[in-house]
């Protein structure tokens, strides 16, 4: 319900068009299945520092990526939204490549198309400086 271009309530139904009795919001954006552990072990796990590079100065960067993600779960669009080295960027966005499925976003009850904004930090070992 609005109320001068102001949502005042909602009402939730579930998937089968039965409201609701709980009517706590459930709108959310995309996540990794298995939450912020999940994704850090698949990162650890599929990230590469790109062979050939250093940093001439401090110890790590962070490359930024953007991703859609279907109502599926799938990553159906993904691009460099904070770019550093075209070598780190390719890395950053191996990740997305074939990534596993994600919780879609939720709106109003409903599995919604949805965008989200991973930080990909490469890092080097501080013992080196």
């Amino acid at each position: 319900m609005y109320h001068l271009d102001t949502l005042i309530d909602k009402n939730y139904f579930d998937e089968d068009g039965n409201p609701m009795s709980d009517t706590t919001s459930t709108d959310r954006g995309p996540q990794f299945v298995g939450g912020e552990k999940a994704w850090n072990k698949y990162f650890d796990k599929n990230v590469y520092f790109p062979s050939g590079y250093k940093f001439k100065t401090g110890y790590q960067a962070v490359v930024s990526v953007t991703a859609t993600i279907n109502e599926e779960g799938k990553v159906i669009d993904y691009r460099v939204s904070l770019p550093l080295n075209p070598a780190f960027d390719k890395a950053a966005l191996g990740l997305f490549d074939n990534s596993p499925l994600w919780d879609p976003a939720i709106s109003h009850n409903r599995k919604v198309r949805g965008t989200v904004t991973r930080s990909i930090n490469f890092s080097v070992s501080t013992d080196l400086y």
